[in-house]
């Protein structure tokens, strides 16, 4: 069971021949939430990516950007992108505070996320983690 108000609530991706399962969780100085990939085929874990960020709800989504894939994933206070390749962080940008549910959406190559109350942000996703 995580540790959080709402449960599990954020919908699980697909990227090619893995799910994403996002699992955030607590707060971000307890370490637990991760992003989990694993083979649809055969349940095993691909790879994970530990997440410094609180309980968070949003659906990760896969771009084609630059070199290859990505995952996008936000929480509170990071929007992050990870190689879909083996999990490794690319990107972040800080832009939350509070409770994170909107999923990330990718159109004219920006990543845009919102937050309440009422704020939105176009990130590129070619920046470098900080």
């Amino acid at each position: 069971m995580p540790q959080n108000a709402y449960g599990h609530a954020a919908s699980l991706s697909l990227c090619k021949s893995v799910l994403l399962v996002p699992f955030d969780q607590a707060t971000a100085e307890k370490g637990l939430s991760k992003l989990l990939a694993l083979d649809i085929a055969t349940g095993k874990k691909v790879w994970q990516a530990n997440r410094p960020v609180a309980n968070s709800w949003p659906t990760p989504i896969v771009i084609h950007h630059g070199q290859g894939e990505q995952v996008i994933l936000s929480g509170d206070p990071w929007v992050m992108g990870y190689d879909a390749k083996d999990g490794k962080e690319l990107w972040r940008a800080k832009c939350y505070s509070g409770d994170v549910a909107p999923s990330p959406v990718f159109a004219a190559g920006l990543v845009f996320v919102a937050n309440d109350p009422g704020k939105l942000f176009a990130i590129r996703p070619t920046a470098r983690a900080t």
